[in-house]
């Protein structure tokens, strides 16, 4: 059995701390999303940051992971799926540099039972997910393998709708968020059976892990805005 180390990396917003992570101590770096949007940053420290992390993806494709969160996919899918934060005056370039460079980012990553999202997936949600994606998206010829194959595949389909869906407790009309948007207490008080999730989103002062047992946990990592912390773990493969 190979012991594989993962790194996951919280909201950026901007943020470049992460660029002093010795990235070859690790075989799997994931970033959560959320790369864009700020009030700390100026508009041309977020695109340098942004463009910065694109290049790092192009430079390890198989080792960096770039995920997409409620942030980002406001921008690649414009005008669709607005949120909080939008910059008007980026919208165009951001828009370009998410178009063209689509297929480096996915809506999830799965090792194991271990599976990172920016936002989560509450069980609620999933039965729900399930129920509304056609047989031939959740399951391409030969079948996926994994959670995050059927949802990466929504993502790249006409009914990503649904991985997007904005929950009560941010706002929305739905019962519950998708997994660019679940809500913290989603996810703590009903948890998806049968994983390990790592998800940023919800910012927290520190890296906060909560087990319900040996097979289901939820740990949340966007600690950026308190401290530069970011969450690494190993998985037997």
């Amino acid at each position: 059995m190979k012991e594989t180390k993962l790194i996951a990396i919280g909201d950026l917003h901007g943020r470049s701390c992460w660029q002093h992570i010795a990235f070859d101590r690790y075989d799997v770096i994931i970033f959560l999303g959320d790369y864009v949007d700020s009030a700390q940053y100026s508009d041309r420290q977020i695109l340098k940051n942004f463009e910065t992390v694109v290049a790092f993806k192009k430079s390890l494709p198989h080792k960096v992971i770039l995920l997409l969160g409620n942030h980002d996919i406001q921008y690649l899918h414009f005008p669709k799926y607005p949120c909080s934060g939008f910059n008007p005056g980026l919208q165009e370039t951001l828009t370009r540099i998410f178009t063209e460079n689509k297929n480096l980012f996915q809506v999830a990553y799965q090792i194991k039972s271990h599976l990172f999202s920016h936002a989560g997936l509450s069980q609620p949600w999933y039965e729900k997910f399930i129920s509304l994606v056609p047989d031939p998206v959740q399951k391409k010829p030969g079948g996926h393998d994994t959670l995050s194959h059927t949802l990466n595949a929504v993502e790249r389909s006409d009914h990503r709708d649904v991985l997007h869906q904005v929950g009560v407790r941010r706002g929305g009309s739905e019962g519950f968020g998708g997994l660019t948007w679940a809500d913290k207490e989603e996810l703590w008080n009903y948890p998806l059976e049968g994983y390990h999730q790592v998800v940023g989103h919800t910012p927290v002062p520190f890296i906060e892990a909560i087990s319900y047992n040996e097979n289901t946990s939820v740990t949340f990592v966007d600690v950026l805005g308190s401290q530069e912390a970011y969450l690494e773990l190993s998985v037997v493969r």
